[in-house]
């Protein structure tokens, strides 16, 4: 049998005869032809930016989806407050009923 061993990361490798450790990379250099042919596709959650992009940002990688949208509208703070209070009144009124249920008053 073989070893296992854990990473930094926590990964466990099984040092085996029968395949080398994952992670293992039989080339040293990725094949830059097998690269190309991989085909990148954008959608809601996927996108690319342009190099001249990144360098005008200053080099800047945080993750900024060009693709949301915000198209939700934001209550009023007070009209918030009030709505949880309504909430809360019908909450407290279930569990009075409920509490009545459960003693048998009702």
């Amino acid at each position: 049998m073989g070893q296992r061993l854990v990473n930094q990361l926590g990964d466990s490798l099984h040092l085996g005869f029968s395949h080398p450790p994952r992670g293992h990379c039989r080339r040293a250099e990725p094949n830059p032809a097998r690269l190309r042919r991989r085909k990148r596709v954008e959608g809601e959650n996927s996108w690319t930016v342009p190099v001249e992009e990144i360098i005008e940002r200053g080099y800047d990688l945080s993750a900024k989806n060009p693709n949301r949208r915000d198209d939700y509208e934001h209550r009023p703070a007070l009209e918030l407050v009030q709505s949880i209070k309504a909430k809360e009144e019908r909450i407290m009124d279930l569990l009075g009923e409920l509490e009545g249920i459960l003693e048998g008053r009702l």
